[in-house]
């Protein structure tokens, strides 16, 4: 009984080794399982950090092109507005020219509209003034027959006197 005594206790230190070697191995594997996490964490960094990287250098890549761009903007804007001054420069020189060529032509009308004006007033001074003469001439004329008519009259009068005295004349001596 002493064997199975003896084997009995071997048993036991063995199981308990056999705990104890579970154990290691639990532990073994737990820190392979950190050390792999560990190694995936570092790869994840690296992997982050590159992806970084590449962002940070399409971020610089894009500013470049807005600060581009927004030359490229600012140039388009300049030309433009110069562009548009040269449309309103030529704009203002072509109505300068209308203005210009209106006003000859306006001041061409009124030089034919005066000298119209100024022929048609002389033409009718002309017509006036020998309607003028002519009214001086018949008033002349009226005036010469008013001063027959009033001769006339004067003379009718003496006639007539005369012939009232001549009347009166021979009544008397005709006894009447």
């Amino acid at each position: 009984m002493a064997t199975k005594q003896i084997a009995a206790e071997s048993i036991r230190r063995l199981a308990i080794q056999y705990q104890d070697m579970v154990a290691a191995a639990e532990a073994l594997e737990s820190i392979g399982s950190v050390e792999g996490a560990a190694e995936e964490a570092v790869k994840a960094r690296a992997a982050a950090e590159k992806e970084r990287d590449a962002v940070k250098a399409e971020l610089a890549a894009a500013k470049e092109k807005l600060k581009d761009a927004k030359a490229d903007a600012l140039a388009l804007v300049e030309a433009g507005k110069a562009q548009a001054q040269e449309a309103k420069n030529a704009a203002l020189d072509e109505a300068a020219v209308i203005i210009a060529d209106g006003k000859l032509k306006a001041l061409e009308i009124i030089k034919a509209a005066e000298a119209q004006s100024a022929s048609a007033t002389a033409d009718v001074t002309e017509k006036l003034s020998a309607m003028n003469a002519k009214l001086k001439e018949l008033s002349a004329e009226v005036d010469a027959a008013i001063l027959k008519r009033d001769d006339a009259e004067a003379q009718s009068l003496q006639a007539q006197q005369k012939l009232e005295s001549v009347q009166d004349t021979i009544r008397k001596l005709a006894g009447v």
